[in-house]
């Protein structure tokens, strides 16, 4: 089995999503499964879509922030250009004093409809699909996941 992360398109562009389909699929055996994760930005760029158009077998659709309020997406970013092009795909970018960026990635609140509407879009794609969301935060400074599972 393998996984690609959240954030690959963004930061790779599709013909990197494609190559990590690719590099699994070409010693696929019929065993095992290429799955694609999917953060609030990925979902809003079509990666999910994307991904099953270049081979993958399921998609995990991650809420808030990779599913670790204030984690999964934040990142420092060096060059102004990566900066710019991040900005371009939607996520917050704030400058620092030095010269360097943060990344972050959207908070998103999780509504019933919303995602009943998710639900309804991706069952389209006729795969395995995991939706991941924060349920809460323990007294041990750890996350708790909630996950549900919907095989097509």
């Amino acid at each position: 089995m393998r996984v690609v992360g959240e954030n690959v398109f963004p930061t790779h562009g599709e013909n990197g999503l494609k190559e990590c389909i690719n590099s699994f699929l070409e010693n696929y055996e019929g065993k095992g499964a290429i799955i694609v994760q999917a953060n609030v930005e990925d979902q809003k760029l079509g990666v999910p879509e994307m991904a099953i158009a270049h081979g993958a077998h399921a998609i995990e659709l991650k809420f808030g922030q990779g599913s670790k309020a204030g984690l999964g997406g934040e990142i420092e970013i060096c060059c102004k250009e990566d900066a710019e092009r991040y900005k371009k795909l939607g996520y917050t970018i704030i400058e620092r004093p030095d010269g360097t960026f943060e990344r972050h990635s959207s908070p998103v609140s999780v509504v019933k409809d919303k995602i009943k509407e998710d639900l309804v879009r991706y069952s389209s794609l006729k795969v395995p699909l995991w939706l991941t969301h924060l349920l809460q935060f323990n007294s041990r400074n750890s996350y708790k996941s909630i996950i549900f599972t919907c095989q097509n």
